[in-house]
């Protein structure tokens, strides 16, 4: 009988603990404005003072981006994967190989142009000294970080 009471206790305590962190899941997603900056872009806009007309540019220029990163980032995910299957498949060559990592290096080159383009966007829409603000604000953003984030280790 205590046995089936310590279950009951137990299970009830895990069923509270998943559904208050299905509950602040939910909270954070829906403060989180769709195609917006995160946070702390949000304060970097407050900051530069921007007109209600920049302000939609910039929101438009960082949708289109959104999409493209999210498009790109996808296909550099693929072929990282399809490298890694090869490099592991006893039948494929290394020509089989090489030419996927030739498609890596198109869709990595394609995300520093998307890159570029953006910055140049912003650079259009922004004063100079407004963009010059920007730089310095967002200069310390990812300390260390590298361009293109690894893989991380798996698990096993």
């Amino acid at each position: 009988m205590a046995n089936k009471k310590n279950l009951l206790v137990i299970s009830a305590t895990l069923i509270l603990l998943v559904g208050i962190a299905v509950f602040l899941h939910g909270l954070r997603r829906k403060s989180e404005a769709p195609y917006g900056p995160p946070a702390n872009g949000r304060r970097v806009l407050q900051e530069l003072g921007l007109s209600s007309q920049q302000q939609m540019q910039m929101q438009q220029v960082r949708k289109a981006q959104d999409e493209k990163m999210f498009f790109i980032m996808g296909q550099l995910r693929n072929k990282r994967l399809e490298i890694e299957q090869a490099v592991n498949d006893p039948e494929k060559t290394r020509q089989d190989v090489d030419m996927i990592a030739a498609q890596l290096k198109e869709y990595q080159s394609r995300l520093t142009d998307l890159r570029l383009d953006g910055i140049y966007a912003i650079k259009e829409i922004l004063t100079p000294e407004q963009f010059a603000k920007f730089q310095k604000l967002t200069a310390g953003r990812n300390p260390g970080r590298p361009e293109m984030p690894m893989r991380p280790p798996r698990r096993e």
